[in-house]
């Protein structure tokens, strides 16, 4: 038997660190598994699967492995019921995803109706299309220019619609001083638009991780918990209830780093550090892996699962 991975990019486990890639990779070849990178599937037959590589001329040259199991693992496609929730709905221009504001509200349903959490959804980027809005709550004295005072307000509001610009805008002074191009003291619109550009682009759609649509998920569970206990003060106050800003905080996701189990090995990607190794890791792994169960009946099934995989083996004729 062989076991062959194709790989689009020049790494993999890309999404993590370097070394840990390295390390996936270097496991993999003392196992005999062959890692192809920087190839291309063209075509999945009943026999064989055909890729694409270049050639140390830059030629494309077209291989063929002979497979009778392909495990196909390169993303996800929108759900049919999502995808005619985004064609039905004006102001939504992503292509994978349903697009959601910061308090996870489907982009184009009346506010407070709809909301979409996990992979059915992605946060919006676009911070410059928020830009007649923005400037029209921070430019006090109308004039169509914002100084520096103003863009202090016009920061706050950006970091309440887009939570993750946090780290982006944290020097206010420097940011407004490295767009002000003609150095008159104050931003204009075209300088404006060219700062919010770059600030959209910087930030990254979250990944479509159970781990994001836990913290989706218990964030949306929190706060209708709290409308529903809430509703009749807000009433009496009158707060609109229909506008979640006016008494929840919009979601922040907190990465709490990235797993990966390899055979008898694992690999932790914890942002400033990482950690891999053999068994000692894989079982680091699986102690993570059970307690984030959502249920004491699943950590049970994963738990009987586990120890009849470690005496008996996996019954393969099942595959």
């Amino acid at each position: 038997m062989s076991i062959h991975i194709i790989q689009s990019r020049d790494h993999i486990l890309n999404t993590y660190s370097e070394s840990i890639s390295k390390y996936a990779e270097e496991r993999f070849n003392r196992e005999g598994v062959n890692v192809v990178v920087n190839a291309r599937v063209k075509a999945v037959y009943p026999d064989r699967v055909e890729y694409e590589q270049r050639g140390p001329d830059g030629k494309k040259i077209l291989y063929s492995i002979p497979s009778n199991f392909v495990l196909w693992s390169t993303g996800i496609a929108m759900n049919p019921f999502t995808q005619r929730v985004s064609d039905l709905l004006p102001n939504q221009v992503h292509k994978k995803a349903i697009e959601v504001d910061a308090h996870l509200r489907v982009k184009g349903a009346p506010l407070g109706t709809v909301y979409a959490v996990g992979d059915a959804s992605t946060l919006e980027t676009s911070v410059v299309s928020h830009l007649l809005e923005l400037v029209d709550e921070a430019d006090k004295n109308k004039d169509g220019r914002i100084d520096f005072e103003e863009w202090e307000v016009m920061a706050t509001r950006i970091r309440k619609k887009f939570p993750m610009t946090d780290q982006h805008i944290a020097k206010l002074r420097d940011l407004f001083n490295a767009y002000d191009k003609d150095k008159d003291g104050s931003l204009g619109l075209n300088e404006l638009v060219v700062l919010l550009e770059e600030l959209g682009n910087k930030i990254t759609a979250l990944p479509a991780t159970a781990q994001v649509a836990s913290q989706q998920g218990k964030y949306l569970g929190t706060k209708l918990s709290r409308l529903a206990k809430q509703q009749r003060i807000l009433a009496a106050n009158d707060i609109a209830i229909d506008d979640d800003a006016t008494y929840f905080k919009p979601f922040k996701y907190r990465h709490l780093g990235s797993l990966a189990y390899i055979g008898n090995a694992a690999v932790f990607d914890l942002g400033g550090s990482s950690f891999m190794g053999g068994l000692a890791a894989m079982y680091a792994w699986r102690s993570v892996y059970w307690s984030e169960q959502v249920s004491m009946r699943t950590r049970a099934l994963l738990m009987i699962d586990w120890c009849i995989r470690g005496i008996w083996g996996r019954d393969l004729s099942k595959l």
